[in-house]
């Protein structure tokens, strides 16, 4: 598996430019790249040195260039980033069950600090009835994957 040229060209295919021009503070153009129309790739902004040098057509032109430019650049540093991820992915069942200890220990640390704040007044007392009773069963969830994790690596 490697990122290529071609993953490349096809992600392009699906980025969108909206442009939209300021007055304030001075003339300027601001493009911004999308991915399939919803997560911002890449932002350029565009304007003259001198004010009345301002031309909307080779602003649009340049920082339509620009930003295509700049969306590429990130789509091949976040192709990249997929790639490491993807090698560095926990490969052996322990590695995959610590994994999953780690990040159900982080949101039950989370879940408790949020409770130890008592009832917020904007919650109904059924959601949080709720969350005290996720959080008796998200513990013992926890506490069932340290010991498997202990057996896992024989220190039990």
């Amino acid at each position: 598996m490697k990122v290529t040229p071609e993953r490349i060209k096809a992600l392009m295919a699906r980025v969108t430019v909206t442009i939209v021009k300021h007055t304030e503070p001075t003339t300027h153009l601001v493009a911004i790249a999308w991915l399939d129309g919803s997560f911002q790739l890449a932002v350029n902004v565009n304007k003259a040195v001198d004010p009345a040098n301002f031309d909307e057509d080779m602003g649009r032109a340049i920082a339509t260039s620009a930003v295509l430019k700049e969306a590429e650049d990130k789509l091949w540093m976040m192709e990249g980033y997929k790639l490491y991820d993807y090698h560095m992915a926990p490969t052996t069942h322990v590695e995959r069950m610590q994994t999953e200890y780690d990040e159900n220990k982080l949101r039950l640390t989370k879940l408790e600090q949020f409770l130890d704040k008592g009832k917020p007044d904007w919650m109904n007392t059924d959601t949080y009835e709720d969350m005290v009773i996720q959080h008796g069963y998200q513990k013992l969830y926890v506490d069932q994957l340290y010991v498997r994790l202990l057996k896992a690596v024989g220190t039990e």
